[in-house]
């Protein structure tokens, strides 16, 4: 049978719903081949990862299900209530990092997004308490320890539900 909307959201998200019941193989940063130019850090091996409410999770949140920011759905990116911290191990094999970031639609938090690499700040937001998908690019040349931080915006951490859409890192 042959879907009638091929397209349709509402079978990217049920696609993506299924994708993520599958145990996914996770990439290591580490040993990519050289020409590997580019990859999803949804789906790569992190050192640690802790969020202030609930499981870390990829490609999802918890409750809600779907990554969504401005009425947008998002099939990458990581569910980082604050305070959060995701590290991953670089080994110096990349230049660049991407993403997008935000707060999850529904919640009504404020938080501060701020990346770290070898624990030296990178790149920190300014107070994020709206809905509006924002972008970042970092240079990480040289960074054997990426962190992504999203910290509580300086009033309790009810709500504080920040994410961060399709993080890349590129050689």
């Amino acid at each position: 049978m042959t879907a009638r909307y091929p397209n349709s959201a509402i079978q990217r998200r049920a696609q993506h719903f299924s994708n993520l019941l599958k145990e996914p193989d996770l990439i290591d940063l580490l040993t990519q081949p050289a020409d590997v130019t580019r990859v999803d850090l949804t789906w790569a091996r992190f050192v640690s990862a802790e969020t202030g409410w609930g499981p870390a999770q990829r490609g999802s949140v918890p409750e809600d299900g779907f990554l969504t920011i401005g009425g947008r759905f998002f099939m990458s990116g990581f569910y980082a209530h604050a305070p959060s911290s995701y590290v991953f191990n670089l080994g110096n094999h990349w230049k660049t990092f991407k993403s997008s970031y935000g707060l999850q639609d529904g919640h009504e938090g404020s938080v501060v997004f701020v990346v770290r690499g070898d624990d030296k700040e990178l790149f920190r937001s300014t107070l994020i308490s709206d809905r509006r998908l924002r972008q970042l690019e970092v240079d990480v040349t040289g960074v054997q320890r990426l962190e992504l931080i999203v910290e509580d915006g300086g009033n309790g951490i009810g709500h504080d539900w920040g994410v961060w859409i399709e993080p890349v890192l590129e050689r």
